[in-house]
């Protein structure tokens, strides 16, 4: 009977042995998992963060083209219409068409005064600032 005992003891032991082997099996099959689960977690919030970020960029962008956009419709209605009557008037007193596609220190255009047709063509590189301003006011007439 004692026998019994112990055979019946040895043999719940051994049992338990093999119950904690699973258990710790299956521990250690979670705690992979969860560490999977969390490297996963952390590149969704990666991938997550990105779009944020570049929705960010995009709205900075955004504003800054808003902000170019007034920009521009302040000079098409204000600037641009300004400068055209300014130069139109120019012309009207002057009467010099000036040819506006030439290199920066060239002065090149047409005086139309009196009888006489003068073409302008200065380097202003060569010239005096002086020079040229008494040239161009030499052109003008004085008569109204």
């Amino acid at each position: 009977d004692l026998l019994h005992t112990e055979e019946k003891v040895a043999q719940d032991l051994l049992d338990r042995e093999r119950q904690k082997s699973r258990v710790l099996q299956e521990l250690e099959s979670m705690e992979r998992h969860l560490g999977q689960s969390a490297a996963r977690r952390d590149t969704l919030q990666a991938d997550l963060q990105y779009p944020s970020t570049e929705l960010d960029s995009l709205r900075d962008t955004e504003r800054e083209i808003q902000a170019l956009q007034c920009e521009v419709d302040e000079d098409t209605t204000e600037v641009i219409p300004s400068a055209i009557y300014l130069a139109q008037l120019y012309h009207k007193v002057t009467k010099i068409k000036w040819e506006y596609d030439t290199e920066p220190h060239v002065l090149r255009g047409v005086h139309y005064g009196g009888d006489i047709v003068t073409p302008i063509n200065i380097n202003t590189a060569e010239q005096s600032p002086g020079f040229v301003s008494d040239y161009l006011w030499g052109l003008i007439s004085t008569e109204w």
